[in-house]
């Protein structure tokens, strides 16, 4: 991507890295399928960097609301999700990237 095709929004990205993922197709050559998996992991780049400091107070401030106004059993199931998804967020992310 040159500057002036760089997305400037995460809202681009997301629709730039649709458009490669429906490019993928199985008769794309090996070649031209590893330049549109180099690109989608660049966006996909692009976007967790970023992720700003708002957002994680955001979290922060949710699950502090919710484990003081909800039962302790409903709150230790969501944070069990959650910490479920982050975890395999990571390492997903980690396993892509490395």
């Amino acid at each position: 991507m040159t500057d002036d095709q760089r997305p400037r929004t995460v809202k681009d990205l997301i629709k730039r890295k649709k458009d490669l993922i429906k490019r993928r197709t199985p008769d794309l050559s090996l070649d031209e399928k590893i330049a549109i998996t180099s690109q989608i992991e660049k966006i996909d780049s692009i976007i967790w960097s970023r992720v700003s400091k708002s957002d994680q107070n955001f979290f922060r401030t949710f699950f502090k609301i919710a484990k003081e106004t909800l039962e302790p059993d409903v709150f230790t199931r969501l944070e069990g999700v959650a910490s479920t998804r982050q975890h395999f967020h990571e390492s997903s992310s980690k396993n892509s990237y490395s």
